[in-house]
């Protein structure tokens, strides 16, 4: 809230910002939860109507910058279509996707495709992944009869079971075939919801008291991970 207050006094800078990211191609939607520490997050908030004109002139600033969003609907960057136009009042949106049209047909809220756990960087790569497969599933059911001629309650039904279908494959291909970090990334995040929430604060406290460990799911190395999700596990046994 701070950050967004001091950015106040720099909006007039915008129209700058908005030529300067088209010019460097920095123009980008940021992933605000990505940011670490109190900091990160009031820089990014604070410089939000400048940022490309810092970076432009700071090489690269990781606390303005941050990382770039990514969101199960839409491919690559998310980005002004056209920012010159946006400095005369004009907003030019972009072409839809066939998942926008598709949730657009189902009157559903696309933002709604994209994952979302404690695991900012995970949400990230797997929204990544996803979108390309989304996006050939939902241009088979543009083309599918069924979809066009179903009611609002079957095109949901169908989307939600197609979404559902391919997060559970890229769920998986994460785990098992994606490069090493990523594939932590995907095992951090099965671990973050791996069992209920007191069987996950149980094997936490046994992990304080066995190894001394005072992190979270996020801090965890491969072997540790493997515990917490065993001794989770061995806690079901135990109360089933």
């Amino acid at each position: 809230m701070t950050g967004n207050y001091f950015a106040g006094f720099t909006r007039p800078l915008d129209a700058v910002n908005k030529l300067t990211g088209f010019i460097t191609d920095t123009d980008v939607a940021k992933d605000v939860r990505q940011a670490e520490g109190s900091g990160e997050i009031f820089t990014q908030a604070a410089t939000k109507y400048f940022d490309n004109v810092i970076e432009a002139f700071t090489d690269k600033a990781d606390s303005v910058t941050g990382e770039e969003l990514r969101v199960a609907t839409r491919e690559g960057k998310i980005q002004d279509a056209n920012p010159m136009a946006r400095i005369f009042g004009v907003t030019v949106k972009p072409g839809r996707t066939a998942t926008e049209k598709v949730y657009s047909m189902a009157q559903m809220q696309p933002w709604t495709a994209n994952e979302r756990s404690q695991i900012a960087a995970y949400d990230k790569v797997f929204n990544e992944t996803l979108a390309p497969v989304l996006e050939r599933a939902t241009d088979k059911l543009l083309r599918d009869p069924k979809f066009s001629n179903a009611d609002l309650t079957g095109k949901r039904a169908m989307l939600k079971s197609t979404l559902s279908d391919v997060k559970t494959r890229v769920r998986k291909s994460l785990q098992k075939y994606a490069a090493p970090e990523k594939r932590m990334l995907a095992i951090k995040r099965k671990a973050s919801s791996h069992g209920n929430k007191e069987l996950r604060n149980k094997a936490l406290d046994a992990m304080r008291d066995r190894f001394n460990f005072r992190g979270t799911v996020e801090d965890m190395s491969y072997s540790e991970l493997q515990f917490f999700m065993d001794y989770v596990d061995y806690l079901k046994d135990i109360y089933e």
